[in-house]
């Protein structure tokens, strides 16, 4: 964990999650594809007020980050949910956020749009979505590797080699363009270089509370 902070692109990656919150007293806050919760637990921990949900297909994933919650003292501050459709279509809440990050998640699914298209409801008229996104210089630069061109299971291979029997099937490189088009009706905030191959972006949720 101590490693991971050290990295530039997750440096960049909190420091605009809690900038996004910085005038909020009590924010809520969706770390969707949580893995082990490095950003929710980095809101957290960066804002006492703070609320964070962790999604994530993987239930232990979620296992491992309730046990860190429990270990935090977060119990009353900190909520996960499995999520079991690929387009992220079950997820509910009576309460609408503040915050939803994605951060290394929407490049690996074919479904970006549909996932972007159910989350929304979720987020008040105001709220951030932030998503870190692969570039397009990441897959030129396995392609040059490769010596192809790389289709998304191709350019996958790269960015996520097989680890025993864990293989990624899926990966998407975007540009700027591209962001935009899957945050189509969001106005575009700014987008952060924060590593040669991954670029952060965000985008503020049109409307009013």
């Amino acid at each position: 964990m101590r490693k991971a902070r050290k990295k530039r692109e997750r440096q960049v990656g909190v420091s605009l999650a809690l900038e996004s919150l910085t005038s909020i007293p009590a924010p809520r806050v969706m770390d969707f594809g949580s893995g082990f919760g490095f950003y929710g637990f980095a809101v957290l921990e960066g804002h006492p007020g703070a609320h964070v949900t962790f999604a994530d297909i993987r239930e232990d994933n979620l296992k491992t980050v309730a046990r860190i919650v429990r270990m935090k003292g977060w119990e009353k501050r900190a909520h996960h949910v499995v999520v079991r459709d690929e387009k992220a279509g079950e997820l509910k809440g009576p309460l609408l956020l503040d915050l939803i990050l994605a951060m290394g998640v929407l490049h690996h699914t074919p479904y970006a749009s549909g996932i972007v298209e159910n989350l929304t409801p979720l987020l008040r008229g105001g709220g951030i979505f932030q998503a870190m996104l692969y570039n397009r210089v990441y897959q030129r630069a396995m392609e040059s590797i490769a010596g192809r061109s790389l289709d998304p299971a191709g350019f996958g291979a790269f960015t996520d080699p097989r680890a025993g029997q864990l293989e990624n099937p899926y990966s998407e490189s975007y540009d700027e363009r591209k962001a935009r088009e899957l945050f189509k009706g969001y106005e575009f905030m700014d987008v952060h270089r924060s590593h040669p191959f991954y670029d952060v972006y965000r985008f503020r949720k049109s409307g009013k509370e």
